[in-house]
C-alpha cells in the first residue's frame, strides 16, 4: 500500500508542507521554500496520517508565511488545494486556514455559513460545502478543485473527507488573481481572523485538478504503513534445535503484523531460508500484553501493545549452529 506521502507525491503537487516539525520554521517538501513561524503555536499533536505530527493554533498572534513564489500563484488556471483540519471551537467568526491574499484565494470557515470555503480575498465566497465544520477536534480531509477560466457550474469541487460535495454557493465567473503577497497560514493575512484547532498536510497542485478517485486515495491512504522495511537489521541469534525468538516490536498507530526471516548466511538467499509470517499463521506467534503471553490476533498485534515484546517458537529444527535473522513489521500487503 502506498503511504500519504506517496500518495500526494504521485499526482505533481507544487508546494506540501506536513506540519509535523517539532519545533521552528516548516519546510516544503518539493523545494526550498519556507515558512517562517510568528508566535508560539503547539507543535507535535496528533495528526490525522500515520507517522506524522501537527501543529495547534489557538489565536491570531500564531501563523507561519511564506514568501511569494510562482508555485503559490495559481492565478485563474487549473488548480487543486488540500488540507486536514481539526476545529477545535466555533469562534463565530471567519477562520482562515490559509490565505493568499489580494483577489487571490483564501481557504477557511466562512463566519455565516459555517461551512468549508474556497474565497477569492476581498470579493466574497466562490464556494461552500454543504457539510458544516464540526468543532469537536476531529480530523478530517479537505479538498477543493478549480478547472481553468471556470463557466459552468461543477467546474469547482469540493470534497469533505474523500466525498464530493454538494455545493451550497459557487460563483464560477470570478476569476482569481495572482500577486505579490505572501502566503499567509494559520490566520488571514494582515491580521485577524486566526484558525481554529489543527492543521497538517497542506498541498497545492498548480496546474492540476485532482480527480474524485485521487482524492480518496489520498483519504484513504492516511493509516497506511506502506511497503514494510526491515525493522531488525540482519543479525546473529543463538540456536537451539527448536528457539524462541524474541523482539520488540515497533511503535505503531494501527495494528500490525510480523515477517522474520531466518538463513545461514546474511543475504538471506542461501537455500537455507526460512520464512515465518504471522499474518498467515498465528499458532506459534505470541507478544507480551504486559501480564503474560497471548496469542497472536488473527488481525494484527492490538495498538496498545506496540512496542512490546513479540516472540515465535520455531517449530521445525534448526541444524546449524548460527543463523542470522531479520524482522519487518506492518501491514504486509
Amino acid at each position: 500500500m502506498a503511504t500519504y506521502l506517496e500518495e500526494v507525491l504521485a499526482d505533481n503537487p507544487s508546494f506540501v508542507l506536513t506540519m509535523g516539525e517539532a519545533s521552528g520554521n516548516l519546510s516544503d517538501l518539493i523545494d526550498a521554500k519556507t515558512a517562517t513561524v510568528t508566535g508560539s503555536p503547539t507543535y507535535g499533536a496528533t495528526g490525522p496520517v500515520i507517522g506524522y505530527t501537527a501543529i495547534d493554533f489557538s489565536g491570531d498572534s500564531m501563523y507561519f508565511t511564506v514568501g511569494d513564489d510562482a508555485d503559490l500563484d495559481l492565478g485563474n488556471g487549473n488548480f487543486s488545494i488540500e488540507c486536514w483540519h481539526a476545529r477545535d471551537v466555533d469562534t463565530g467568526t471567519w477562520e482562515v486556514w490559509f490565505d493568499k491574499q489580494a483577489t487571490a484565494y483564501e481557504i477557511g470557515i466562512d463566519n455565516t455559513l459555517d461551512k468549508f470555503t474556497l474565497q477569492k480575498r476581498g470579493v466574497g465566497v466562490l464556494a461552500a460545502s454543504t457539510t458544516a465544520v464540526p468543532a469537536n477536534g476531529a480530523w478530517h480531509h479537505y479538498v477543493v478543485t478549480r478547472v481553468a477560466s471556470p463557466s459552468v457550474a461543477g467546474d469547482t469541487k469540493i470534497y469533505i473527507d474523500g466525498v464530493l460535495e454538494t455545493l451550497t454557493v459557487e460563483t464560477y465567473a470570478s476569476s482569481l488573481a495572482d500577486n505579490a503577497s505572501s502566503l499567509y497560514i494559520g490566520r488571514e493575512g494582515g491580521a485577524g481572523a486566526p484558525a481554529s484547532g489543527k492543521l497538517a498536510w497542506i498541498a497545492i497542485y498548480k496546474g492540476v485538478v485532482l480527480s474524485g478517485t485521487r482524492v480518496t486515495a489520498h483519504y484513504d491512504a492516511r493509516n497506511n504503513l506502506g511497503g514494510p522495511t526491515w525493522t531488525t537489521p540482519a543479525d546473529t541469534v543463538a540456536m537451539s534445535t527448536t528457539p524462541d525468538l524474541k523482539f520488540t516490536s515497533p511503535v505503531s498507530a494501527v495494528k500490525q503484523h510480523f515477517y522474520m526471516e531466518l538463513d545461514t548466511v546474511d543475504t538471506f538467499n542461501s537455500g537455507d531460508l526460512r520464512t515465518y509470517r504471522s499474518d498467515q499463521d498465528q499458532t506459534n506467534w505470541t507478544y507480551w500484553d504486559g501480564a503474560s503471553w497471548t496469542a497472536m490476533p488473527s488481525d494484527g498485534l492490538p495498538i496498545a501493545k506496540s512496542g512490546n515484546e513479540v516472540d515465535y517458537t520455531v517449530t521445525s529444527a534448526l541444524s546449524a549452529t548460527t543463523w542470522y535473522r531479520r524482522v519487518r513489521a506492518g501491514t504486509l500487503a
